[in-house]
């Protein structure tokens, strides 16, 4: 074995071990072993004005999942459904058939 072999396997029975550090997720009609890390996103969904500030909360995720488990790879712009809950996909990485997918959306 070389060592992407060992890469991939470490992705499949380490990483996304749902009995260690992942869950099933319902990624865009998909059902998916991955790992949804959420997170706040305060910073560039509130619009001020001199008076009043006009705040929408938002909230989105990290998630990590393997390239093979989904029918395609996202791209930037996407709406897609995370859980029941729409968002955009605002960015991908593909680290040796892990996509690192980061999601925002409005919660308001």
């Amino acid at each position: 074995m070389d060592f992407k072999d060992f890469v991939k396997l470490d992705n499949e029975r380490v990483f996304l071990n749902a009995k260690e550090f992942s869950d099933w997720h319902d990624l865009n009609g998909r059902r998916c072993n991955a790992i949804v890390q959420q997170v706040v996103i305060n910073d560039d969904l509130t619009v001020s004005d001199a008076d009043f500030n006009y705040g929408a909360f938002g909230y989105g995720a990290v998630i990590n999942v393997l390239k093979s488990d989904l029918p395609k790879v996202p791209k930037f712009g996407t709406v897609w459904d995370v859980d029941g809950k729409l968002g955009e996909i605002i960015n991908v990485a593909d680290d040796e058939g892990m996509l690192t997918i980061t999601w925002r959306a409005n919660d308001v």
